[in-house]
């Protein structure tokens, strides 16, 4: 717990020094604008806990309906994009 923690905060050191200098493809912004991006510590965390736990349950990977947390996310991103691809259509 305590390598994953200082993880953590060798990516939020690394954001405020901006030395995780990496742009996107046309090279005009930072290709990460946030610590997590960098490094993932609820994941760590969720990994170190479902070694030791038997019964641990991540908060990401919650159950509804058969679908996860995440995954119920990223069809609400891909239903806003269909959306937006559609009225811009329209207004052709």
């Amino acid at each position: 717990m305590r390598e994953a923690h200082d993880l953590m905060m060798a990516s939020q050191v690394a954001m405020i020094n901006r030395g995780a200098k990496a742009t996107s493809s046309n090279g005009r912004r930072y290709k990460f604008s946030k610590p997590d991006q960098l490094y993932d510590y609820q994941d760590a965390i969720d990994q170190i806990r479902s070694s030791f736990e038997e019964d641990y349950v991540s908060p990401n990977q919650t159950i509804v309906n058969g679908l996860t947390i995440d995954e119920i996310i990223k069809r609400q991103h891909e239903w806003r994009r269909m959306q937006s691809a559609n009225s811009r259509e329209r207004r052709k």
